[in-house]
Formats: C-alpha cells, sequence, structure tokens
C-alpha cells in the first residue's frame, strides 16, 4: 500500500487538479482504513444563512483563519526571551496590510469574503512591560477598527508568560495554575473594558490548557476556543533565545472534531454535563506511509522546525497551515474534502503568527487558498471563510437542522 500510494504521490505533481485531488482522497481514503479503522471527522456547518434544504443538497466546509497577534518572536527579528521589559511589534501591521490586499483580491477574483479571526494580547505580561493589561487593544486600535469594518472578528489570546528571577527569563506558565488563571482574569477585564465587550472567543498562548483553564474560560463567558491540536504534544525549552525553561501542550487525546468539553477533562466532549464552551480544534493530518514526514516523525530524533530552533519531532502527525508547504496544504484539505462529502459538513481551521507570514510565506498563503477555493468548486462543495463566532453560530444552527430533520440522510454532528 505504501508502494502504490508513493507512486499516486509523484503522478499528482503532473496531473490536473480534479485528478490530483482524487488520487490524494483514494490514499487518504485507504491509509485511513489500515492505521485508523476509522475516521473521526469534524462536522461543521459553513453556510451564515442557514436553510433546511441545503442539509440534503451540496456538502459544504468552513474554513476558520486564526492570527495569534503576537509581537515579533527572538528568531524573527523581537526581543530575546531573556529581555525583561521590551517587546517589539513590527509585523503586525505589516500583516494586517497583506491581508486587506488578499481580502480584496480574493472577493474581486472569486466572489468569496475572507474573514479572519484576530486574537488580540491581553494578559499580565503585556502589564508588567507596557504598563496596562489592555495597551494591544488600545496601541492597535485604528487597525482593529480597520479590520472589524472588513467583517473580521477581534477575539483574545491571553498568554501566562512569567519572569523567573532565578533563570533570568521569560516563561510561559504551565504548572502555577493559579498564576495562569489570575492572568487570564486580568486580561478578560482588561479587553472588555477597552473595547466594551467581553471576547467571544478565544486561542490561548502555546497552546496549553488544563481541566481549569478550560472551565475558566467558560465561567468568563467565552463562547468558542481554538487551542487544541490533535494527536499532538509539544514540550521544549528555548535555550538559543534566551529561555531554557520547558513550556508545551497536551492535546494527544483530542479528535479531530469540535466538542463541548468535560468539566474534568478538558481534551474529550462530555457524556452528560458538558461545559458551555465549544472547543473547535486547529486541523491536523496524521502522516501517511506514502510521506517522507512519516518516516521521518517515526524517528528518535528533534527537527529543525524552520522558526529558528530546534524541537521534538510530531510524530505521526503534521499541521496543514494555510501559509504552509503547498503539498502538505493539499493533503490536509483532501480530507477535509473527502469528510464533508461523507458528513455532509467538515472543518479546517489554521493558526499563524504575524512574524510567520514573509514574502515567500504570504505566496503560500495566497496560492493555498486559491487552491481551496477552486476545490471545493470544482467539487460541488459549499465554502465559507467565516470567523470564529460565526463557525460556532453555524455549527449550533447545523446541530438543530439535523436534529430536526427526520428524511436527511447526513450523519448527525456529534457535538
Amino acid at each position: 500500500m505504501a508502494i502504490v500510494a508513493m507512486t499516486r504521490t509523484m503522478a499528482c505533481s503532473f496531473l490536473p487538479l480534479g485528478v490530483t485531488r482524487h488520487l490524494y482522497e483514494t490514499r487518504v481514503a485507504a491509509t485511513l482504513f489500515i492505521l485508523h479503522g476509522e475516521d473521526h471527522s469534524n462536522p461543521f456547518d459553513h453556510s451564515l444563512t442557514f436553510d433546511m434544504r441545503e442539509l440534503h443538497m451540496r456538502p459544504r466546509i468552513v474554513a476558520i483563519l486564526c492570527v495569534d497577534a503576537d509581537p515579533d518572536r527572538p528568531e524573527h527579528g523581537g526581543a530575546r526571551y531573556d529581555c525583561p521589559d521590551k517587546l517589539i511589534w513590527r509585523q503586525l501591521p505589516e500583516l494586517a496590510s497583506k491581508i486587506t490586499s488578499l481580502r480584496k483580491d480574493v472577493l474581486q477574483r472569486f466572489g468569496v469574503k475572507l474573514r479572519v479571526t484576530w486574537f488580540i494580547r491581553a494578559d499580565s505580561q503585556i502589564r508588567q512591560i507596557h504598563g496596562d493589561a489592555a495597551w494591544c487593544c488600545r496601541e492597535f486600535r485604528d487597525l482593529w477598527n480597520d479590520l472589524a469594518q472588513a467583517g473580521d472578528e477581534l477575539a483574545w489570546h491571553p498568554h501566562a508568560w512569567r519572569w523567573s528571577n532565578p533563570s533570568r527569563c521569560w516563561y510561559n506558565e504551565t504548572i502555577d495554575t493559579g498564576y495562569i488563571l489570575e492572568s487570564y482574569d486580568l486580561g478578560f477585564e482588561a479587553f472588555g473594558t477597552e473595547f466594551g465587550r467581553s471576547p467571544a472567543a478565544s486561542r490561548v498562548g502555546i497552546n496549553f490548557h488544563n481541566d481549569a483553564t478550560m472551565v475558566k474560560l467558560d465561567e468568563l463567558g467565552v463562547k468558542v476556543d481554538l487551542s487544541g491540536y490533535p494527536g499532538l504534544r509539544l514540550y521544549y525549552g528555548r535555550p538559543e533565545v534566551g529561555s531554557p525553561i520547558p513550556e508545551g501542550f497536551d492535546w494527544r487525546r483530542t479528535l479531530p472534531e469540535a466538542y463541548h468539553p468535560a468539566r474534568d477533562d478538558y481534551q474529550r466532549p462530555a457524556e452528560d454535563g458538558s461545559l458551555s464552551i465549544l472547543e473547535i480544534p486547529i486541523t491536523t493530518w496524521r502522516r501517511t506511509p506514502s510521506s517522507f514526514d512519516f518516516w521521518k516523525g517515526l524517528l528518535p530524533l528533534k527537527i529543525y522546525d524552520g522558526a529558528g530552533y530546534v524541537r521534538p519531532a510530531f510524530k505521526g502527525w503534521f499541521i496543514p497551515n494555510v501559509w504552509g508547504a503547498p503539498n502538505r496544504f493539499r493533503l490536509g484539505i483532501s480530507q477535509v474534502l473527502s469528510r464533508a462529502k461523507r458528513k455532509g459538513i467538515a472543518h479546517y481551521a489554521s493558526s499563524m503568527h504575524p512574524d510567520d507570514i514573509s514574502e515567500a510565506n504570504f505566496l503560500k498563503l495566497r496560492g493555498n487558498l486559491e487552491y481551496l477555493i477552486k476545490a471545493t468548486k470544482e467539487e460541488a462543495v459549499n465554502l465559507s471563510i467565516a470567523t470564529a463566532s460565526q463557525a460556532r453560530e453555524d455549527f449550533t444552527n447545523y446541530q438543530f437542522a439535523a436534529n430536526n430533520s427526520s428524511t436527511s440522510s447526513v450523519q448527525s454532528p456529534n457535538f
């Protein structure tokens, strides 16, 4: 099977879009059968104005593009983590300008509205360095206003950065839950005070959650979170840029589907008594035997991730970023397309930092979006590029329609 799949991959570069995607889907389906026996997919509704009749017609995909509005990182010209009182924010306005240009281009060429969710920093580190936890909200207020008027969502990106006197560096706290919750309380209030409303969506710093942090977001009233990375676990230090203290996240038990977390298990849906917050994981994909990354991921090695430092390999998984390598993105989208056809609904979610989007990566972002739009059109799949809150609303609408449709041929969503 691996040999056949690799042959198909080699052929894909010479074939038209529809044939290429068909071979991708054939390989993906065969590999899933061998590795999983079952595909735990994420049912997701794309439509912003829901029509019950659509439940029996074209499948749909909703795409959610997330920007973690962080300062420039050390490996991209930002302040090192052993610098106690400095952050650099050059790349954020540059990315906003690129997205604005891309939005106009996508609408003009394809008639598709490009919506982005901007996750804005408001937490204890921002207060310690800039004097006010809401500094980012206020400093870039004109930029946020312009993006909101264009249809984007302004959401929340709290970090639990903490200064270590013994190590003389910043690190993301993952052990002292009390400190994390205090930082969240501080940032949530600051965000709401500055914007006159509380954030409805969040992505937490370094994607770290535990049971207490998920419950905290739910109690604060956050409606949707996009911090999960199904199948992945990552812990590492970054001594080469000033922070040797290990930090990271664990989403190994999370399935690639939206769910309302259990109160005592942030990685899984509850059988009963779940939280109100909806967790929509970032799209990940298990490597297939036809991929070089698959075999590399099985080795007990560390890999250079292209961002300036070494981290442990993700064994068996990759993230098909919208700004990443086109071949990986297309493999991820082939899975989402197949899922949409089987389930009637599917979602794709990707995140980026301002300093991720170099000129080269911006061209990949543009090309990958073009591929997504053309692929869904060619496969007769409806597409919406929605904000996080719109996606949550769509999800709820689809569940209501599926649960109240006696003739539906699609599978009812499980969340």
